[in-house]
């Protein structure tokens, strides 16, 4: 999208999606909008830790995201990072 002022369409956006409770939203970073500022990118926390809302919530350690494999074919990257064991959490708790 290429628009001239795009605060109002994005926060047209993200206030339609937040009723739809997704885990996440992927917007490019524009310095001419001051609409994004404050938000925080978790894209390739979520790529390491699927389970990441329960790790926060918990205090749980994050897994490291392997760089190497962000963009690779396949599923090495993306579905090999270990979960988190409930144990861990319910030990803090």
């Amino acid at each position: 999208m290429a628009e001239a002022d795009p605060a109002p369409a994005y926060r047209a956006l993200l206030d339609a999606v937040d009723r739809l409770g997704l885990l996440y939203l992927h917007l490019t970073d524009n310095d001419r909008c001051p609409a994004l500022a404050g938000l925080v990118p978790y894209g390739r926390s979520f790529i390491a830790n699927p389970d990441l809302p329960e790790r926060f919530a918990c205090g749980a350690p994050l897994n490291t995201t392997d760089e190497r494999h962000l963009c690779a074919h396949g599923g090495r990257g993306r579905t090999h990072h270990p979960a988190l064991r409930l144990d861990l959490c319910s030990a803090g708790s």
